[in-house]
């Protein structure tokens, strides 16, 4: 994807290759999230940006929504994907291969989220404005990204999976920005960092020193999970806003 993205679609699509369908499991923080604050619907309906394997937008279909998404791989138009939509009862709309700066859709939803994807732009205050021109009046927005920029998340992942941690715009991980931006049109229902402490890395090379700090990471991760959310460590950063104009 281009229009400033920090990830080449060749990252995309090697990733691709690994990603099964599947639903976010019920202990999953970001299902929880979404369950948490989102009503269950009838008739309503909802697009996820950067849609593909679709573990988070299989939990509007549970709560009633439409589900609709855009994604950059051609396995979001496969028959593979609208038959397991069908096969778990959910009704689907569009499912479209399509670079987001060049979606232009007349339809609007009441439910635009993303998950991981805006992170991977440096204008990503013109991501979550296109996000936004999708939402319809009292629709929800739903954004969520990994929280590189704290503390113990930052160091780790300059220390241990710096090529995992370039991929990423690590000044738009803060969801007070993203209010400000959005601005008094909004009602915001959760702004924050979530999830107990975890972390996670792509496959690499790790020398010896690398293995002991990840190491003394899960160590200090036995503890850190006792406590509550923390912009430090949180491995997770959401919005949930309501759209009231």
């Amino acid at each position: 994807m281009d229009n400033n993205s920090i990830v080449d679609q060749k990252h995309w699509d090697e990733g691709y290759e690994n990603q099964t369908l599947g639903i976010a499991e019920k202990d999953d923080p970001i299902r929880e999230l979404i369950t948490r604050y989102i009503p269950v619907s009838v008739g309503g309906n909802c697009i996820e940006i950067g849609a593909y394997p679709c573990r988070y937008l299989a939990i509007f279909g549970i709560l009633g929504y439409e589900l609709n998404g855009i994604d950059t791989t051609e396995k979001i138009e496969q028959d593979e994907l609208k038959t397991w939509m069908k096969e778990n009862g959910w009704n689907f709309g569009k499912l479209q291969r399509k670079n987001f700066f060049e979606f232009d859709s007349k339809d609007k939803f009441n439910i635009v989220c993303s998950f991981g994807f805006i992170e991977h732009f440096e204008n990503w205050q013109e991501i979550i404005r296109k996000h936004t021109m999708l939402l319809k009046a009292n629709g929800y927005l739903v954004i969520e990204t990994p929280n590189f920029a704290g503390l113990f998340q930052k160091i780790f992942h300059i220390l241990v999976d710096y090529i995992n941690y370039k991929r990423h715009n690590i000044r738009s991980m803060n969801p007070k920005k993203w209010v400000d931006f959005l601005g008094e049109n909004y009602e915001i229902i959760y702004a924050g960092y979530f999830g107990k402490f975890a972390f996670w890395h792509e496959n690499q090379h790790r020398n010896i020193l690398q293995k002991i700090i990840t190491k003394c990471f899960r160590i200090i991760g036995i503890i850190l999970v006792r406590f509550p959310n923390c912009r430090l460590y949180s491995p997770y950063c959401g919005l949930v806003a309501k759209k009231i104009s």
